[in-house]
């Protein structure tokens, strides 16, 4: 454990910079105002061509003291998120890790507050803080949805084979603006082996549920995540065709690479249920421009839909108003 200063683990934060040269400075003043330390910071740019990286260093190299240590990580090609992170994550030093994209921002003492947490709870590797959507607007913030959302907070209750279950099956909507992470986690999965560039949570919580570590929350809001037109993720539409493809491909690399080689940890119905998952997935990617090959899988998967015992219980149980108690496992 690499442990500096006043005798506290280093806590490394990593930003995904990819042209933000408008926004990247908002997202390291919320590091800045951190009350924790010791602190490193990486700031890794994805081959911008918008000048960010030359912005961050010139920031960087300014407020330089508040930091232990920080280095800009210039790709000289687009890698795509996953890669850059990975990048970012090799090269850090912490034994804690968070992950911050580069338009969004750390709320005060969200750092301390994970520190604290894993410091109290060492059978926890991964713990999620509260986040809020948030938009600028002439200079004012507009606050927007809350998650975890109520529905899923059942989630952190469950033990880890519990956790992989419920995000092969159900998923949990986006984590990562509230996650933070021992550096263990990182040096026992192999995210890289995964071919994935785009999607870089959901294959991380899988991988990590799949070797034992569970996912803990925080009882705090640590994080402001933006709502606008450069997420990936919010707007996969305008990013263009070929980011479009992209996405496709790794969600159903998530399907074949990750989710369908542990279908010993699924149910019979659970099983049947992602084969049908991940079919669609393979339509949705490799027929889009095939019309007839297209309309014939779906025909298919129609008759999977029907068969598919486990969606069907579960709009049973909606319909009826039945809900699982906590920590109780997947339905």
């Amino acid at each position: 454990m690499t442990r500096l200063e006043n005798g506290q683990p280093l806590f490394s934060v990593v930003i995904l910079l990819f042209n933000q040269a408008r926004l990247v400075e908002e997202a390291l003043e919320s590091v800045f105002g951190q009350d924790y330390s010791p602190v490193e910071l990486l700031v890794c740019d994805d081959a911008s061509a918008d000048g960010s990286a030359e912005v961050a260093e010139r920031w960087c190299r300014e407020h330089a003291s508040r930091f232990t240590k920080w280095k800009v990580i210039r790709q000289s090609v687009n890698r795509g998120i996953l890669p850059n992170q990975l990048n970012g994550i090799r090269e850090s030093r912490g034994e804690y890790i968070k992950t911050l994209a580069a338009d969004d921002r750390l709320l005060p003492g969200a750092l301390s507050c994970a520190a604290r947490f894993f410091a109290g709870n060492p059978g926890f590797a991964l713990v999620c803080g509260g986040f809020q959507a948030f938009e600028a607007v002439d200079g004012t913030i507009r606050l927007g949805e809350r998650r975890p959302f109520p529905k899923n907070l059942d989630f952190f209750t469950m033990e880890a084979p519990s956790q992989f279950r419920y995000l092969a099956l159900r998923r949990i909507g986006n984590m990562a603006p509230g996650i933070f992470a021992r550096r263990s986690v990182y040096e026992r999965i192999d995210l890289a082996s995964t071919g994935i560039r785009l999607l870089n949570d959901l294959p991380a919580w899988l991988l990590a549920t799949l070797a034992g570590f569970r996912i803990g929350l925080l009882g705090q809001d640590t994080c402001l995540y933006r709502r606008g037109p450069s997420s990936v993720s919010q707007n996969i539409s305008s990013h263009g065709t070929r980011t479009g493809r992209r996405w496709r491909s790794d969600i159903l690399k998530v399907y074949e690479r990750v989710i369908l080689p542990n279908l010993d940890r699924l149910g019979p119905a659970e099983r049947f249920h992602v084969r049908y998952k991940g079919l669609q997935a393979r339509n949705r990617l490799l027929n889009a421009n095939r019309p007839l090959r297209w309309l014939a899988a779906s025909g298919c998967l129609l008759l999977m839909k029907v068969m598919d015992v486990y969606s069907l219980e579960l709009r049973a149980r909606s319909l009826l108003g039945r809900f699982r108690s906590p920590g109780s496992g997947i339905p």
